[in-house]
């Protein structure tokens, strides 16, 4: 085979790497900013439910003071019922015990409910806390392992970058300039192999005789469509 041919056939898998690492390190962080707006709306999700349960717990503190209060105001004033004398006194007396009794009892009746409120909210409010922490918990580690991804592509990629130069090196300077032309134009990829008559890089078909000179490897050939250098790969060293 030319060596010519051969020089950029080998660049250009050294170049399909480094572009694979290149994109490793590009794409990942946005990966992980991506995992943010999930974790945010279910934070959001907590606050709120959190407020709300509070807000409730807050109401029925609330209300339980209140009944111990009126209690506290029933047995005081049954206390002093033995003392009232007169008749008419001691009827309003009665009736505002009985509209305390009633007030209580309505309280009572609202701290149940709002019993009744707390207790699914509570067991939505757990489980979501929970889904959270898991959720938080697998960002983590995905974080975490994307991570280590990206501090591998990076020393693979400098890696491949100090090697690269050795396949530069044998190129005539035509031959490198056309090859980075193509590399920039064709997205990353400016060397394709023939796969029986059509040109790995647009697909299209390519005529016969060129075909055959191709397949010899005598000289760099580009495909007459995309403009690509084209090579045969033999069966035997696929």
């Amino acid at each position: 085979m030319n060596e010519q041919l051969r020089a950029l056939i080998e660049l250009q898998e050294l170049d399909r790497q480094l572009i694979s690492y290149n994109n490793t390190i590009q794409t990942i962080p946005k990966k992980i900013k991506a995992m943010d707006p999930p974790i945010r709306e279910a934070e959001d999700f907590v606050a709120e439910a959190k407020a709300r349960y509070e807000a409730l717990e807050r109401k029925k503190r609330d209300k339980e003071l209140a009944v111990d209060e009126q209690k506290d105001r029933i047995e005081k004033a049954k206390k002093r019922t033995a003392d009232i004398r007169d008749n008419k006194m001691y009827q309003a007396h009665l009736k505002e015990i009985e509209t305390l009794e009633k007030m209580t009892f309505d309280a009572e009746d609202g701290i149940l409910s709002l019993m009744e409120e707390l207790e699914p909210l509570g067991a939505e409010l757990k489980a979501a806390e929970s889904a959270l922490a898991e959720q938080k918990k697998k960002a983590e580690e995905l974080k975490k392992k994307l991570d280590e991804e990206v501090a591998e592509a990076r020393k693979e990629l400098d890696k491949m970058k100090a090697q690269r130069e050795k396949f530069v090196k044998p190129l005539e300077r035509k031959n490198f300039d056309m090859y980075m032309d193509l590399l920039t134009s064709h997205g990353g990829v400016a060397v394709s192999e023939v796969d029986g008559e059509i040109c790995g890089g647009c697909f299209m078909n390519i005529m016969p005789q060129l075909c055959t000179e191709v397949k010899k490897g005598e000289s760099i050939i580009q495909c007459p469509q995309c403009k690509r250098i084209l090579y045969y790969k033999p069966d035997d060293e696929s």
